[in-house]
């Protein structure tokens, strides 16, 4: 609208519009919002040539307001911006982008400047859809939830595209009497929040467990002994470590929380979510285990396998997969000393079968009732009563796992 032009002759005497020069802006005029514009000089009087150029009008953005009020453990605030140089009929729709910059550039301040909050803003905002009216529009940032009830103020960086001309801008703001980017926080009914609260188990292992809080409460504690010790932590995603393998867990959960509110009181109140779970077998107890079974399989290590077996099988994958040579390696000596085992105890049971026909054959020396000891391929075998004996003779050929009862 108006634009001031500077020409020079030898750098030391300033010529005049209107004597020496002329200056032609065209159809567009000199130029009063953003856009691309270009401009004829033409010489005059004592001077003559012509000179063409261009020039662009940036975008500038401003707080138009923030939300009076929102409440504490709220995830957002949405917030009114005003592209100041854009003209009345102008259309924002794929024309305009605002690119919001993350960390210390995108933050919220209290009355002493100190950073209470890092924002999350959106990577890149198109103004279309939530425009308000005019050059008005809304954009939502996230990252509140933690803040305490209080007053705020926002402080936002940001570069901004339109139609191909691209300035860097900043929407930073004075707190002392400042009231467009004031955010209040207001303190929430601590039963209300509470109820709001969800935790969820994302991984188990044989000494830990990881899981989520998701809700209003920015902290919390834990309590795995129920309720003698309380742990505090922070929403979001959290791990518990140091815990026994195999076991059952009931973790409680409540806020107790001095900061949930503007008041001096500490709240305490119980979560009704809790996580319940079982860590996994240990896999230090599984090779031990294995390796005791491999040296000494015996009459009870059918049980004692089928045990490991199950414990193999609740192994966290995280577990497994560091540790699972170590593990397929241990299973495997176990599987050796168990076919070991069932080879001689078929050696066992045909001797004490053939001993048995023999005996009864002569009718004579063996009885039900008998209580000396057979010993056949090195295995000590309990003398069986005739009527049992004939029974393993009649099953000697029957399938292994028959071998195993």
């Amino acid at each position: 609208k108006d634009l001031d032009v500077l020409i020079t002759y030898n750098r030391t005497t300033n010529l005049v519009l209107g004597e020496d020069f002329t200056i032609d802006f065209g159809t567009t005029g000199a130029g009063q919002y953003t856009g691309n514009y270009e401009f004829t000089i033409n010489g005059m009087g004592n001077f003559t040539g012509v000179i063409a150029g261009r020039y662009s009008i940036g975008a500038s953005v401003g707080i138009v307001s923030a939300p009076d009020a929102i409440t504490y453990g709220d995830d957002s605030v949405t917030v009114r911006l005003n592209i100041n140089s854009l003209a009345p009929d102008d259309s924002l729709a794929g024309d305009l982008t605002l690119n919001f910059f993350t960390g210390a550039s995108s933050r919220v301040v209290d009355a002493s400047g100190k950073t209470v909050a890092q924002l999350g803003v959106p990577s890149e905002k198109v103004i279309s859809a939530k425009e308000v009216s005019g050059n008005e529009f809304e954009v939502d940032f996230t990252g509140l939830g933690a803040v305490n009830a209080g007053e705020y103020f926002l402080d936002l960086v940001f570069s901004c595209t339109y139609a191909g001309i691209t300035t860097e801008g900043t929407i930073s703001r004075e707190v002392s009497g400042e009231t467009a980017s004031k955010v209040v926080v207001d303190e929430a009914d601590v039963a209300d929040a509470a109820a709001g609260v969800t935790a969820t188990v994302t991984a188990v292992n044989s000494t830990t467990v990881s899981f989520n809080i998701s809700g209003l409460p920015s902290a919390y504690e834990y309590s795995v002994d129920g309720g003698e010790t309380w742990i505090k932590a922070n929403k979001g995603s959290n791990t518990i470590s140091g815990l026994t393998a195999g076991t059952a867990f009931n973790v409680l959960l409540r806020i107790n929380d001095v900061n949930y509110a503007s008041s001096e009181n500490v709240h305490e109140y119980p979560l009704a979510s809790a996580l319940s779970f079982t860590t996994t077998a240990s896999v230090d107890d599984i090779i031990a285990s294995a390796e005791s079974l491999a040296n000494n399989f015996n009459a009870t290590g059918f049980a004692r396998y089928a045990q490991l077996l199950q414990n193999v099988a609740s192994v966290s994958s995280g577990d497994l997969a560091a540790r699972g040579d170590e593990i397929e390696e241990a299973l495997a000596a176990v599987e050796e000393a168990r076919a070991e085992y069932i080879e001689d105890l078929q050696a066992a049971i045909d001797s004490a079968v053939g001993a048995a026909e023999k005996a009864a054959g002569k009718a004579s020396g063996v009885s039900g009732a008998a209580t000396a000891g057979l010993v056949a391929g090195g295995v000590a075998m309990p003398v069986l009563g005739i009527g049992l004996i004939f029974a393993a003779a009649r099953k000697r050929k029957s399938k292994e796992e028959d071998l195993n009862d």
